[in-house]
């Protein structure tokens, strides 16, 4: 503990002056001076002292945020200034304004990644310039060995339903199929999500369900995370799950209100700039539903109409802990995405794209994956 330097007290100070002036002139208080308005003088000099002095560090405490935000790191975060917004999972996470991604896409430490991105991989340099929250992890990616581990932080465990991202450095750069789980680890990283909030088991991280996936045949070269992960996987970390193509409105409220999560496997859009990708549906508030995105803390801050995730949904899935009320009373039917589409949900779906319905919707019958 620091301790302030002892000043004179206000009777030393004039103890101290007296003594000064007067020496050797005898002590009739007729001689002594008034200082009231000489000492009112300095105190304001002081108090304006301070005030400038306040002001200059206010000043460069400023500056410094700012050059740290020009060259990729130490981004203050920013809050999230809408009102259909929620931050209850990424708390002071990096959640970034429109004009804080405009900074670090300017910066010199993104312009120099551009400058090279031969020397990345393509669907990394893809990601960068989708989502600029991860320029430091793809500033580290030639730098740090391909290896990861698991474990969760104090915080992590304490949320209700805790974000986790897959480029997150404990595991981003281990690697996964052909790739990094930075890359191509949506899947386990919302398995992971899902398993732990329902089960606080702390053996289910992105990093162990990843290397599960791989041990066990979930992870399909060229093409990515097999479906069945997603019910078999989640059955082996004890989840009870139900899957359909699309679940209602209602459905999903009703899933949520019983205390269950859903993961939904969505297209090329607001999520991705890919084919396929995984994200988590954990609440509703205000009318819309609260998500976890794996690849992004923004999209987790935000909230989400149901329209708006029905029209970039491929397939979705269901979970509670498995012996749980609300599984027990859940319907054990799981159906695929080929034979739940109807001709109207698949109109629907790609009412403007029905190569694109057909194509995953074959894609998934032969081979059980997509995303």
């Amino acid at each position: 503990m620091s301790r302030k330097k002892t000043t004179n007290t206000r009777t030393g100070y004039y103890a101290s002056s007296y003594s000064k002036d007067y020496a050797g002139r005898g002590s009739s208080m007729s001689r002594r001076p008034n200082r009231g308005p000489s000492r009112v003088k300095e105190v304001l000099i002081i108090l304006l002292a301070l005030l400038v002095l306040a002001a200059a560090i206010f000043g460069l405490v400023k500056l410094v945020q700012h050059h740290q935000a020009e060259k990729g790191t130490g981004l203050k975060t920013s809050s999230v200034a809408t009102a259909e917004s929620t931050t209850a999972n990424v708390g002071t996470a990096r959640v970034l304004t429109d004009e804080e991604k405009d900074m670090l896409r300017n910066s010199e430490k993104y312009k120099n990644i551009m400058a090279h991105k031969e020397d990345y991989p393509e669907y990394l340099i893809d990601d960068l310039e989708m989502n600029p929250e991860i320029l430091d992890f793809v500033a580290d990616y030639l730098k740090v060995q391909p290896v990861g581990h698991g474990g969760l932080t104090a915080a992590e465990k304490k949320a209700a339903h805790p974000l986790f991202v897959q480029w997150d450095k404990r595991w981003g750069y281990s690697p996964y199929g052909e790739s990094c789980m930075a890359i191509s680890a949506c899947g386990p990283t919302a398995l992971a999500m899902v398993g732990y909030s329902l089960t606080r088991n702390e053996q289910i991280d992105p990093f162990n369900v990843a290397q599960y996936a791989m041990q066990n045949g979930y992870y399909v070269n060229n093409v990515g995370t097999a479906w069945t992960l997603l019910t078999e996987g989640a059955q082996h970390y004890g989840l009870a799950v139900t899957s359909q193509y699309k679940y209602t409105d209602d459905q999903m409220k009703d899933a949520l209100e019983k205390g269950g999560m859903i993961i939904l496997s969505v297209g090329k859009g607001d999520f991705t700039v890919h084919s396929g990708h995984f994200i988590v549906v954990y609440g509703y508030k205000n009318g819309k539903f609260q998500v976890n995105d794996p690849f992004s803390y923004t999209n987790s801050s935000k909230l989400w109409d149901y329209t708006t995730l029905s029209n970039q949904t491929k397939n979705a899935w269901i979970y509670y802990k498995a012996g749980s009320e609300a599984a027990a009373t859940a319907s054990t039917t799981t159906t695929t995405a080929a034979t739940t589409a109807s001709t109207t949900a698949a109109a629907t779906y790609s009412a403007t794209a029905t190569t694109a319905y057909t194509t995953a919707t074959t894609v998934y019958t032969t081979t059980g994956t997509i995303g």
